[in-house]
């Protein structure tokens, strides 16, 4: 969007700032989880509130860190989070800096709160596939 050449209204507010490919889930019990890319394209972060409103000022959670190397080292993006047969899964893109090499991962949690416990690397989900 230019910003010069735009009419402002409530639709096009930022809603929760540096925060682009926002997803968000909202659990059984009503409560919110929000994630989205961040602007360093390096980590995986996650935010609960009881409600859309609350997502804004909810505290951030890191999650998960790219590698240091390797095919997920460079580019961390538009991740979702899932809750599957009793298991919190979050599936994201990632690549070595190289687009070509773009990716999908999933990482798994069975804690009850996706906010408790451990996102455990599951792999690439091409080798689930086959």
């Amino acid at each position: 969007m230019n910003k010069d050449n735009y009419i402002h209204t409530p639709y096009n507010d930022e809603w929760i700032a540096q925060r682009a490919d926002p997803f968000v889930y909202r659990h059984t019990d009503g409560t919110c989880y929000f994630t989205a890319s961040v602007p360093a394209y390096d980590r995986i972060i996650l935010r609960a509130a009881n409600d859309l409103g609350g997502l804004v000022h909810a505290e951030e959670k890191t999650l998960w860190v790219r590698h240091e190397s390797g095919p997920q080292s460079i580019h961390i993006w538009a991740p979702e989070i899932h809750y599957i047969n009793d298991k919190w899964y979050i599936y994201y893109a990632a690549d070595d800096g190289n687009t070509d090499n773009h990716q999908l991962y999933v990482l798994e949690n069975s804690s009850s709160d996706p906010m408790e416990g451990k996102f455990e690397m599951k792999g690439n989900i091409n080798n689930w596939l086959s």
